[in-house]
């Protein structure tokens, strides 16, 4: 359940979260960092889905602990015991469904890598079960590694779990219900303030924020607590980040999977104040369509905004969709990452925020 790591005067610490089957962003960023032996790495979980190379990531991660016992560790995800759990279990309808579920968007599944690896066919329920004992008999070992890694991690002035805690006191939380230290969908809109620095990832930070769509790590100095989800492989825009800690003083870095177009902006634009960044939790009503864009207003707060037709959803009778009417600051020649081009302008990425830029631009 918990797991402890005490540093050395002067070590660094590095922590990633919700790599999602993204091994080449993961390779990326550890270069990116310059990462070596006698720093101390912490994975938050959710290694695998949503990304192509879910296997990859566990077989990397492993070895990296074998390797490093010491300064490695691996936590777990909601995603690992969900999964993992389905694998061991031979729970096929649910691997299936999953399948069905992730397959157009992310490429492949966990349980789909594993069957193409045995030389066995995943495309239906039935080939799932029929390649299910070869699968265990190959990854056996790796599921049931990766099934009892800890929980929550004490590392002094740090804490670390994937989720969140409903309190600091270590000692009380409730081992035999784990999942709801995993997948604790509104940690960052609770109250509670923690003495020790709480690190989570879980939920992509553009969450935490109620104006600005930003895919860094958020801090919340009132509570205390840090949340490092980039939102790899759930969002458009979405990124892998790291947060880096040595001796008191926090950093951060984060690399792209270059699947966003770029373009250069050819004119200036002032950024935009008091804006709004509509959550997917948050209900709206759509007023009116236009094509690729609506007229939705937050029921919150009454503002109303555009938003892209084709991410609008119901959800008890509700629309829900994420949006925001955040105009970046730029400037002339500025790099851009292109999320969405619409009759109205780009909604772009510039340093991890994501708004409007309705200037001239070229490729």
């Amino acid at each position: 359940m918990i797991d402890t790591l005490r540093l050395a005067q002067g070590q660094r610490l590095i922590a990633i979260s919700d790599v999602h089957g993204h091994i080449q962003l993961l390779h990326a960023l550890l270069d990116q960092v310059r990462y070596c032996e006698d720093d101390a790495l912490v994975f938050l979980g959710d290694y695998i889905e949503r990304g192509a190379h879910s296997l990859p990531v566990l077989e990397f991660v492993a070895r990296l602990f074998a390797a490093r016992p010491q300064n490695v560790r691996l936590l777990l995800g909601n995603w690992e015991l969900y999964i993992l759990s389905a694998i061991e279990k031979g729970d096929c309808a649910l691997l299936y469904k999953n399948r069905q579920r992730l397959l157009a968007r992310a490429g492949n599944t966990l349980y789909g890598e594993m069957c193409a690896r045995v030389g066995m066919d995943s495309s239906s329920e039935a080939a799932m079960r029929a390649a299910h004992p070869k699968v265990m008999e190959k990854f056996g070992a790796l599921i049931h590694f990766f099934l009892e890694r800890p929980i929550v991690l004490d590392a002094g002035k740090m804490v670390f779990v994937h989720g969140g805690l409903p309190h600091g006191d270590l000692a009380a939380l409730d081992a035999s219900h784990p999942y709801r230290y995993l997948k604790c969908d509104d940690f960052f809109q609770q109250e509670t303030a923690f003495e020790r620095t709480v690190v989570v990832g879980h939920m992509p930070t553009v969450n935490a924020r109620p104006h600005v769509q930003c895919a860094l790590p958020y801090f919340n100095p009132r509570r205390n607590i840090i949340g490092i989800d980039g939102g790899c492989g759930v969002k458009r825009s979405g990124q892998l980040n790291a947060l880096l800690w040595r001796d008191g003083v926090f950093s951060c870095a984060c690399v792209h999977d270059g699947a966003l177009p770029a373009v250069r902006a050819k004119s200036a634009q002032a950024e935009s104040k008091n804006s709004l960044n509509v959550h997917y939790f948050e209900p709206l009503r759509v007023l009116s369509q236009e094509g690729a864009l609506a007229r939705v207003r937050h029921e919150a707060t009454g503002r109303v905004l555009w938003a892209a037709t084709d991410g609008i959803w119901q959800e008890d009778g509700r629309d829900h969709t994420e949006t925001t009417d955040f105009a970046l600051g730029v400037e002339v020649g500025d790099l851009l990452q292109v999320v969405r081009q619409t009759p109205r302008g780009l909604l772009a990425q510039k340093n991890g925020v994501t708004g409007w830029y309705y200037g001239a631009w070229e490729a």
